[in-house]
């Protein structure tokens, strides 16, 4: 983060996430790991698909041609994956979102009943969804997040501008389960 913003802040790393999730896929094996995100320009998108290009380029993996986006709906995940796999063949998935990868889960499920081989698939933020469909997902520090806040507000409270550590970016962590 090169620039400095005014206010303080507390965040999470969505490209260090990714990159989690991406390397998890590279070290089983996988190669193709397609990219399902949202379009371009969204912020918070745009950082996790960062993680995903950076893990696969430090690998050896040209990531051109391996990333489909769509709108966080769960038929647009099924979509994406959908079109990652059997145009662009894929043989692994990150996703930008739960919502979307719980589409992409679905698409490999119906795929795998009619005979197909399952593929990996790797959500971000380990919804509620998630968990009950066994979904691997990357988890945010949300009770770190939460203490880190009014740890800083009290600070500013406190010392106020003199307080030291006014951004803090915090690393989320994978939750494995059936699907990754």
């Amino acid at each position: 983060m090169g620039v400095r913003a005014k206010h303080w802040w507390v965040d999470v790393d969505g490209k260090a996430g990714t990159n989690i999730a991406t390397e998890r896929l590279l070290d089983a094996g996988h190669c193709r790991i397609g990219f399902v995100g949202w379009p371009v320009g969204s912020g918070v998108g745009d950082d996790r698909r960062s993680g995903w290009e950076h893990s696969l380029r430090a690998a050896g993996v040209e990531p051109a041609g391996l990333v489909v986006t769509g709108e966080n709906t769960v038929a647009e995940g099924y979509r994406c994956a959908t079109e990652l796999v059997t145009r662009h063949r894929a043989e692994a998935l990150v996703c930008v979102s739960d919502t979307l990868a719980l589409g992409a889960l679905a698409m490999i499920r119906d795929r795998v009943s009619r005979g197909g081989t399952a593929l990996p698939v790797i959500g971000f933020d380990d919804s509620p969804g998630a968990a009950a469909m066994g979904l691997t997902t990357i988890a945010q520090p949300l009770r770190e997040a939460a203490a880190t806040c009014v740890r800083l507000l009290t600070a500013f409270l406190e010392d106020g501008e003199s307080a030291t550590n006014h951004h803090v970016l915090l690393t989320p962590h994978l939750v494995i389960r059936d699907s990754g």
